[in-house]
């Protein structure tokens, strides 16, 4: 056999259509401040994970991506205890009182909706010493914010999550061979939340997905890196009829950015849930 060649039917040519990628802008949150959590690049790359599919070339982009949520290293976080003096966070109603820089462990969320409070019953947040509750209205707080029952903001986030994850029960998951449960873009909503992920990684990040990998499950993770955050948006309401007890006009909610900021060694200073609580220094 001999294989015979021409060089001059040789050519080259270039493409006049270049490959693209879905991808969406973030849209920042408008809060009235930013509190934090240190969450660990480990555990967001364990929970979110896609896998992708070259065993066509075709435009079935339903079925070519699969975006799996995982549970087992979620953290078990109170938004109430999310902290007001990290150096990301902004806003806090205070930072100091008479004595000098409040303390760590008076920093946190649930303290700065009670500063909020007095700043607005008594138009300074020192007013806080006029409260005769101030240990029940932080630990409604908590408890409003936790993770015990429905309604509970840290519970229907678990919820929202638990919904879509590979052991989940929404509507828009399939199972793989390994009978792990995951979402296509055939879901196109905020429901698919791994999938919202992606896509403004894809927008802000795409370069990240330069050297991909499959990993061992067929899944990969998504490519987070230290200093990448995940943010929502929680709205604490005052009790009504709070504007009663001083008879000033009724006020607004306060809002607040709940940031899991991504590190690869997180400094997280949560109050414990079962640590008995004091009446706090204000």
């Amino acid at each position: 056999m001999v294989n015979f060649v021409l060089d001059s039917l040789s050519s080259s040519v270039t493409m006049d259509i270049s490959g693209s990628i879905h991808s969406v802008p973030i849209v920042p949150i408008d809060a009235s401040a930013t509190a934090i959590f240190e969450v660990s690049v480990a555990d967001m790359k364990d929970v979110f994970k896609f896998q992708t599919d070259s065993n066509d070339v075709q435009n079935d982009s339903e079925a070519d991506i699969r975006y799996l949520v995982d549970m087992a290293s979620w953290p078990d976080l109170n938004p109430a205890n999310a902290m007001m003096d990290h150096p990301s966070s902004l806003n806090p109603i205070a930072v100091s009182n008479t004595d000098g820089a409040l303390d760590a462990n008076k920093m946190l969320v649930g303290h700065d909706f009670v500063r909020y409070l007095a700043l607005k019953l008594f138009n300074t947040h020192f007013g806080v010493d006029l409260f005769d509750n101030e240990l029940e209205l932080l630990n409604d707080l908590r408890y409003i914010c936790g993770n015990d029952d429905e309604g509970q903001t840290w519970h229907d986030v678990v919820d929202k999550l638990t919904s879509v994850s590979k052991n989940g029960t929404h509507a828009g998951l399939a199972t793989d061979t390994d009978g792990n449960k995951y979402m296509t873009n055939a879901t196109d909503s905020s429901d698919n939340l791994c999938k919202v992920l992606f896509d403004q990684m894809m927008g802000s990040a795409k370069t990240r997905f330069a050297d991909i990998s499959t990993g061992v499950d067929g899944y990969q993770s998504l490519p987070f890196v230290a200093d990448d955050s995940i943010s929502f948006k929680l709205t604490i309401a005052p009790a009504d009829g709070q504007e009663e007890l001083t008879g000033v006009e009724a006020f607004a909610p306060r809002s607040y950015e709940i940031k899991l900021i991504i590190k690869e060694s997180p400094a997280n200073t949560e109050v414990a849930e079962d640590e008995p609580y004091t009446a706090p220094s204000l």
